[in-house]
């Protein structure tokens, strides 16, 4: 008996039925996914284009084929040999949540694993490709040997439909979203299954799982972090203003009180009385003082005023950068 048929049941009570794509909100510009509800997620569409088409597509996993690698054990998505009827090319889409600003520094995260195989079995393999669409409309087409809108490949878990070339175990992938001319890029990602030669008279394909997908764009990451730069240095340009404000009338105000004083000095020496000379000579020194010392917490007001100024010019060159 075949190994395909071993897990037939499973396959066919657990994945059943493939719905078309249809239209998609814009996702989080970063997001994970664990397929803990066992439905397919909110934003995301299944499409199957296998042909001859079978009785299953993308769905929830079974905890008796394999755990999920987190979370609760049928909390993953699967595909299997049931896609297609027959021998079958397969082509099992599952179309992440449209984005809008895809970019080049984005990562795609991903765990993935196939049937443990014992001694002595025939091993049917399995493939998982990873693809983009970049202009926004994010269709996989109409045929099984078609990607539709898809057209950049970004990784492919066993091209070669190489007996061993899929991990039996949870195994982690990580992608980058390299190749793109332009940052803020309308489109999808998807995980599409595969395999030719593949259904259940075919030689290839079985049971594919697929957990803990994260999704993280960078870019806008790096632009929110630019953006909270540019907050903190407005900020530190007011606080600094408002203390060159403060420290430049208390100046004013200490050179008013120097010149009264010496006024006072003025007419005390004016009158020749020694005790009221001395008296004002103090209060000039003293007032002088005060005058120095305000100076001096302007001159520093001015220079926390001109880094700030300097930082905010700084925090919005990379704004721009980062934020296009």
């Amino acid at each position: 008996m075949k190994l395909h048929h071993t897990y037939r049941a499973v396959a066919v009570s657990l994945l059943a039925g493939a719905l078309a794509v249809t239209a998609q909100p814009a996702q989080a510009v970063s997001a994970s996914e664990g397929f803990e509800s066992g439905a397919t997620p909110a934003g995301w569409q299944t499409v199957n284009l296998s042909s001859p088409i079978g009785d299953a597509g993308w769905s929830q996993g079974s905890p008796d084929a394999f755990p999920a690698q987190a979370g609760s054990p049928g909390s993953y998505f699967a595909a299997n040999f049931e896609s297609g009827s027959s021998t079958a090319t397969l082509s099992d889409w599952l179309v992440m949540p449209r984005q809008t600003s895809l970019s080049s520094t984005d990562t795609l995260e991903f765990w993935t694993r196939t049937l443990q195989y014992d001694a002595g079995n025939t091993i049917y393999p399995d493939r998982l490709e990873v693809r983009m669409s970049t202009n926004g409309s994010c269709s996989p087409g109409t045929t099984a040997d078609g990607v539709g809108d898809f057209t950049t490949l970004l990784t492919t878990v066993n091209p070669q439909l190489t007996v061993d070339g899929y991990p039996q175990a949870w195994t982690k992938y990580a992608v980058s979203l390299t190749g793109l001319a332009t940052t803020n890029v309308a489109g999808c990602i998807a995980f599409r299954y595969h395999v030719t030669d593949g259904g259940p008279s075919g030689d290839n394909s079985n049971f594919i799982g697929l957990d803990s997908v994260v999704y993280t764009d960078n870019a806008s990451v790096a632009c929110t972090t630019a953006q909270a730069s540019v907050t903190a240095a407005q900020t530190q340009v007011t606080t600094a203003t408002a203390t060159l404000t403060s420290t430049s009338a208390a100046a004013s105000k200490a050179a008013k009180v120097v010149k009264k004083a010496t006024k006072k000095l003025k007419k005390a020496t004016k009158a020749g009385n020694p005790t009221k000379v001395e008296k004002a000579k103090k209060k000039v020194k003293k007032a002088k003082k005060s005058l120095r010392q305000a100076k001096k917490r302007v001159a520093s007001a001015k220079t926390v005023l001109t880094a700030a100024q300097t930082a905010l010019t700084t925090a919005q060159t990379s704004s721009t950068t980062s934020c296009p």
